[in-house]
């Protein structure tokens, strides 16, 4: 299955992604302990918003046109409220880890 590839290397890039950032975040960032944690959090986000995009696409097809739309819509509200609740998480903790999860999240 070629979608399946297709995940799987959208997995890859963020995993790079999610690296890049670290040794970035190493340097710049303070507390470092805080802002590592929560960038794995924000890439681990991203990778459950990919495969919840391709499931979501796959049992679309599969449905009416009408069933479809609000499928997809009600599944696109529930990625957004998941991004909302980490990133509201990491404000809570302090100010780094809102922006380890921002970044994973826009991995």
């Amino acid at each position: 299955m070629e979608s399946r590839k297709v995940l799987k290397e959208l997995y890859i890039g963020i995993g790079i992604h999610v690296v890049v950032f670290m040794i970035i975040g190493s340097i710049f960032m303070r507390p470092v302990w805080i802002y590592i944690p929560a960038l794995i959090v924000g890439g681990l986000g991203a990778c459950l918003q990919a495969y919840g995009i391709y499931d979501t696409l796959d049992r679309a097809l599969e449905l009416s046109s009408k069933g479809a739309k609000s499928f997809a819509t009600t599944r696109s509200i529930f990625r957004l409220i998941m991004c909302m609740v980490l990133m509201i998480g990491g404000i809570l903790i302090h100010w780094t880890a809102f922006v380890g999860v921002t970044v994973g999240l826009l991995g």
